[in-house]
């Protein structure tokens, strides 16, 4: 008796639960992605203050490069880069690298001891940005929903990129 009143609660339950209308299934939005290029760039040599003895410091990493900056680029976007990689539709990517770099450079000026203020004004030295040589799974883009569902964002639950958070 006990275990057919458990049953039918449970019946109950589950009937209320998938008869309403924002019930989502767990395959709900199933999406065809793409495989993008990482590409990264150094900024110029940032030089700044030691914030104890006041003396200028150079602010580079522990192989001595200037603080670089890395952003995901859509395939399609790769020809453009290779063609023309001054282009001003990559303003956006360079963007990226840029304020990706500017944060690595804030992390090294605390991690240095000196101030992180020039870091915010920093530049990149495009001369110094590549694409990788292959596409990376850190880089996937969503392409729409496979079953075209209305309720799946058209470029990913993140209408950006997804990251796969796999190490490059």
């Amino acid at each position: 008796m006990r275990a057919r009143l458990l049953l039918s609660t449970f019946l109950l339950s589950a009937t209320v639960t998938a008869s309403q209308s924002a019930c989502a299934i767990f395959y709900e939005c199933i999406y065809v992605t793409l495989v993008g290029y990482q590409v990264c760039t150094q900024l110029e040599p940032v030089i700044s203050t030691d914030l104890a003895s006041g003396e200028a410091v150079e602010i580079v990493d522990a192989n001595g490069d200037p603080p670089s900056g890395c952003t995901c680029m859509h395939p399609d976007t790769a020809a453009i880069w290779e063609a023309a990689p001054l282009d001003p539709q990559l303003d956006p990517i360079y963007d990226q690298m840029q304020e990706d770099a500017r944060v690595a450079c804030e992390a090294l000026a605390i991690e240095l001891g000196a101030d992180p203020l020039p870091c915010d004004t920093a530049l990149l030295n495009e001369a110094t940005a590549e694409k990788g040589a292959e596409q990376s799974l850190s880089c996937q883009f969503a392409e729409g929903s496979i079953d075209d569902n209305p309720n799946c964002p058209p470029g990913g639950e993140d209408e950006v990129a997804f990251e796969t958070g796999e190490a490059m």
